[in-house]
């Protein structure tokens, strides 16, 4: 299996949404502790000169409104974090869909109007629209090759990523105790597992195929995983938003592949659901990427953005969200282990290689579903 062992708000933010919907380390060394200046935690000292020399060039250059394109939800409480550390600078978060995001950049790029500064995406689609030239090659500051988990660190530089979702296991906890759920991706397609199963649609990019492609290329499934839960006939649904509510009204009990964050933001709103991660044999996590357009009308502000987004603070505002923050020390979701307590998390595949190998497991399973 290819895996990776770990070692006073002063400005607003505004949320401009879109139609569109999100479509997906080191060594040991511990964070070192901070101080508290201010009542804000003060920044290491390996690199707080840098961020305050890229704070005070970006005020100086003017750019003091940041626009960024999100695929997926924007998270007001990590922009407001921002804003409170660098007052100065104001972030406009527009959700988009990814084909909403790839128009609207072409459009920019084709008149030469740059809108957006900051693109936040799944690797794949960041790929694809570095290879077009699209983004400008940055380093953040505050990030090197033995801080950031390998899931989220591109040696080209022209995009980072500081967090992820996890896939596992979403169970109703109405109706049975986490320690009967499933514990490994094998126990999963046992026929004697006694659970009741649901996916989301095995047709389409989402849930379970996106699990599947992830799995199996790290090396955590074959092919026979597939065609094995298939002959279990799981309860299917059309998309992700779908699974939850058939999850509480029954009659499966547990579903695959149901992303982290929906399902936790569910239990916290009080649904009766649960979450086992990581799962035995394997730990998925789906990275998200940030990025900086070339020709961006404040590529300073973008790279003090971006390069905030790998410290402590905003790693655990990525935890509060239940998301993964992926520099090495950073917590995970409350109740679930940390990012260097994953010691089975699957590398995935090369950003250029995902999208065929997510289109192959799509057509496989179609027609091992119907």
């Amino acid at each position: 299996m290819r895996s990776i062992k770990s070692a006073a708000l002063a400005g607003g933010v505004v949320l401009l949404v879109a139609v569109g919907a999100l479509t997906g380390c080191g060594g040991s060394t511990e964070p070192e502790a901070t101080a508290t200046v201010g009542g804000l935690p003060e920044l290491d000292s390996a690199y707080a000169a840098e961020m305050e020399e890229l704070y005070q060039a970006a005020i100086e250059a003017g750019e003091t409104e940041l626009t960024m394109y999100s695929v997926g939800d924007p998270l007001p409480a990590l922009y407001d974090a921002f804003m409170e550390r660098y007052p100065e600078i104001t972030v406009t978060a527009t959700r988009l869909g990814t084909t909403e995001l790839t128009s609207k950049l072409e459009q920019e790029v084709a008149s030469g109007n740059i809108v957006a500064d900051v693109v936040l995406a799944t690797g794949a689609t960041q790929y694809g629209r570095a290879q077009e030239g699209w983004y400008q090659q940055f380093e953040p500051v505050t990030v090197t090759a033995d801080t950031l988990s390998p899931i989220g660190y591109r040696e080209d530089g022209y995009y980072y990523g500081p967090f992820g979702t996890g896939y596992g296991l979403a169970y109703n906890s109405n109706e049975i105790d986490a320690e009967e759920v499933p514990q490994s991706w094998d126990d999963v397609v046992d026929p004697d597992s006694g659970v009741k199963l649901l996916v989301t649609s095995p047709t389409i990019p989402g849930g379970l195929t996106v699990a599947a492609t992830l799995l199996e290329s790290g090396g955590a499934i074959d092919e026979s995983w597939l065609a094995d839960l298939a002959a279990l006939d799981p309860e299917q649904v059309a998309s992700a938003a779908e699974a939850a509510p058939a999850l509480i009204s029954g009659p499966s009990t547990v579903a695959v592949g149901l992303g982290m964050k929906q399902t936790l933001d569910a239990r916290d709103s009080g649904a009766p659901l649960g979450y086992v991660f990581p799962i035995e044999g394997g730990a998925i996590l789906s990275p998200m990427f940030y990025s900086i357009m070339k020709g961006a009308s404040n590529p300073t502000a973008a790279e003090l953005f971006i390069s905030w987004q790998f410290t402590p603070e905003a790693q655990e505002q990525y935890a509060a969200a239940n998301y993964y923050g992926l520099m090495e020390g950073a917590p995970g979701p409350e109740g679930f282990p940390g990012i260097s307590d994953l010691d089975e998390l699957i590398e995935p595949p090369a950003d250029g290689d995902y999208s065929k190998q997510l289109t192959a497991t799509v057509a496989r399973a179609k027609e091992l579903f119907g």
